[in-house]
């Protein structure tokens, strides 16, 4: 079964990053941080590497906290998990199961009755239209409106090695779109709602937990396009 809601929404914040980067018009937050926090050095290099992209520079975050819900940085691309509720699956509540190198022979795992759909919205800002347009290119050659994509199971060199598995990948597919524009501030945003097909995933990570998404906005307490670090307060 989905073990975490976050495995899913990493693999949407990671397709959507990677497409970005490949573009030119992001940076990879992780780069940045020492032991999961910004240091005064990483963040000189952080608004460096962003001031060389210029204008055309775009946030991907995840929904860190309220404060980063209500952010409003252009041109932007949000990962926000709406809900999960019971898929079309059945599936037997124990199983036999026997995992590799287990020499003490099968064990009794519990599931669920079935598996799970879940929804996440992509929230795309932007203040013109040229800006929306590009976001768009990056949502959809990221994250098909109907179709495949395979699970970031916080191994990045495994998820980077390119194409589909024969099996375990997340079918998605577009159930959603509605308009939330800002009028008193010029701001431009669509949201579409993917949904998760009958999520089924089994985590092949050896790590205890699962890295969470990097929002620098959230680690620094402040806006990511004003960033005043105070390295004692972290």
């Amino acid at each position: 079964m989905v073990t975490s809601e976050e495995i899913i929404e990493r693999t949407f914040y990671i397709s959507l990053l990677y497409e970005a980067l490949n573009k030119g018009l992001t940076i990879d937050p992780d780069k940045y941080l020492v032991n999961g926090k910004p240091t005064e050095s990483t963040l000189a290099a952080y608004e460096a590497d962003k001031k060389l992209i210029g204008k055309d520079f775009i946030y991907i975050f995840g929904i860190g906290n309220n404060h980063s819900r209500g952010a409003k940085e252009t041109p932007r691309i949000t990962v926000e998990l709406k809900a999960y509720y019971p898929g079309d699956i059945g599936l037997n509540k124990y199983e036999l199961e026997r995992s590799d190198g287990d020499k003490d022979g099968f064990q009794t795992v519990e599931y669920d009755f079935t598996t799970k759909n879940t929804l996440l919205d992509i929230h795309l800002v932007a203040t013109t239209q040229a800006q929306m347009r590009t976001l768009h290119e990056i949502m959809y050659k990221a994250l098909p409106a109907v179709g495949y994509i395979k699970p970031y199971l916080n191994d990045i060199e495994e998820w980077e090695k390119g194409g589909i598995p024969s099996s375990g990948n997340l079918f998605i597919q577009v159930g959603n779109y509605y308009d939330m524009p800002d009028l008193t501030q010029g701001i431009l945003e669509k949201v579409y709602t993917y949904q998760v097909v009958d999520g089924l995933i089994y985590p092949k990570s050896t790590k205890d937990t699962l890295e969470s998404i990097k929002d620098i906005s959230t680690l620094l307490g402040s806006s990511i396009s004003s960033i005043n670090l105070d390295v004692g307060g972290l």
